[in-house]
């Protein structure tokens, strides 16, 4: 953790808060694109390294609403 700590300075708490809890999940769809449902880019990178990324297919259309959900 220090050393974390010293690469990334005090965002690495959060990030690692994150991961602990399961918080990142990676969707991916048919087409290959990929979108990750977490706010801390950090977060993402540990997940993935440490394999506690969770992952979820899902389709294009899904996809499409996540990125652009709809204005109500």
């Amino acid at each position: 953790l220090p050393r974390l700590r010293f690469v990334f300075g005090t965002s690495v708490v959060p990030a690692l808060d994150l991961v602990d809890r399961q918080s990142v999940t990676r969707f991916v769809s048919p087409s290959g694109r990929t979108v990750y449902q977490c706010k801390h880019i950090l977060a993402i990178y540990l997940s993935r390294a440490t394999g506690a990324c969770q992952e979820q297919n899902i389709s294009d259309q899904q996809l499409s609403a996540l990125l652009l959900p709809e204005e109500k």
